[in-house]
């Protein structure tokens, strides 16, 4: 997971992304873009863009300014780098023999956002892009049945 999100961040939004961020999403205004997966495999991974990250990245990514953005392309694009992160885990998970789809992105947007889901094995990692907190939760279904 950590490589899917460093190779989207460099290739797409050309930002480092430094692993092991002391300082946490939680309790601060941020934008949670999420996609899950189904199949062979069940999950669902949440990126926690704090503000004003997901603002900085959304320029970095499609080149307006900041006073150009609005809530809509956030959210596109903010779903669109939850899909890609996403999408080459789903590609590790089919080359393994475990088929699965993807969702459509979901955004939730907030303060201390927090996501329980029973059942799951969960990996939480905190990183760090252009000096702001960035979180990632990644849940996948303990056993099929």
């Amino acid at each position: 997971m950590d490589g899917s999100i460093q190779r989207v961040f460099d290739t797409m939004v050309n930002m480092k992304v430094e692993e092991g961020c002391t300082e946490s999403v939680k309790g601060k205004m941020a934008t949670a873009a999420s996609v899950s997966f189904a199949g062979d495999q069940d999950g669902v991974v949440y990126l926690y863009f704090v503000d004003p990250l997901d603002k900085v990245v959304c320029t970095s990514m499609v080149g307006l300014e900041e006073d150009e953005l609005d809530q809509s392309i956030i959210n596109d694009v903010l779903g669109e780098i939850a899909n890609m992160v996403v999408g080459q885990i789903k590609t590790i998970l089919c080359d393994r023999g475990y088929n699965c789809c993807l969702s459509i992105p979901s955004i939730l947007r907030g303060v201390d956002l927090s996501v329980y889901s029973k059942s799951t094995k969960r990996k939480s990692t905190s990183f760090n892009v252009n000096g702001y907190p960035f979180g990632v939760e990644f849940f996948m279904k303990a056993e099929n049945n």
